[in-house]
């Protein structure tokens, strides 16, 4: 596609010019760089999956754990900033939509609401990292953190900037 590559063509570009060329200009330059790109996007999105894999089980796994509520994601007084009431919007709305067998197994059982190991497969990365930073209990996002040798608000600042890095990756 044109528009794709025409990008990649803007650092030999003259300034001010942007329909130049710094002579010398060759093509196969452009076409070396949106390959390198691209590499750099599968290295990226392969780390940032094992990453968003690890930490959705982890979240499941402490939460359940910790708190013995399997619908702790569903209740606001395990939570707290501006955007929860958002996030659990979008959670049942991410919920309501999957046909995932195992979100379907859980509506054949006759519930509304799947318990949080089963969810967590099923919600955004975004809303996964939001649900954990808005987390009332700091001693609970730590816990998700030792996982990951960190402390927790270094944790909770890595996740925010690791959804949008994945996001800017799985989207381009």
């Amino acid at each position: 596609n044109y528009y794709r590559l025409s990008a990649y063509r803007l650092p030999y570009t003259l300034p001010n010019a942007p329909d130049k060329f710094v002579p010398g200009t060759q093509f196969g330059q452009i076409w070396k760089l949106y390959v390198f790109d691209q590499d750099l996007r599968r290295l990226v999105w392969s780390a940032c999956e094992r990453l968003e894999l690890s930490l959705r089980a982890r979240w499941a796994y402490v939460l359940a754990h910790s708190l013995n509520d399997p619908l702790a994601y569903q209740n606001q007084v395990h939570f707290n900033g501006p955007g929860f009431t958002e996030t659990k919007r979008r959670i049942e709305e991410d919920i309501k939509q999957s046909h995932e067998p195992l979100i379907e197994h859980h509506r054949q059982k006759g519930l509304l609401w799947p318990p949080i190991w089963v969810v967590s497969e099923v919600i955004t990365f975004g809303s996964l990292t939001r649900l954990i930073r808005y987390h009332r209990e700091q001693r609970i996002r730590q816990q998700i953190a030792d996982t990951y040798a960190l402390d927790e608000r270094s944790f909770c600042s890595i996740i925010h900037h690791l959804a949008l890095i994945r996001n800017k990756v799985a989207h381009h």
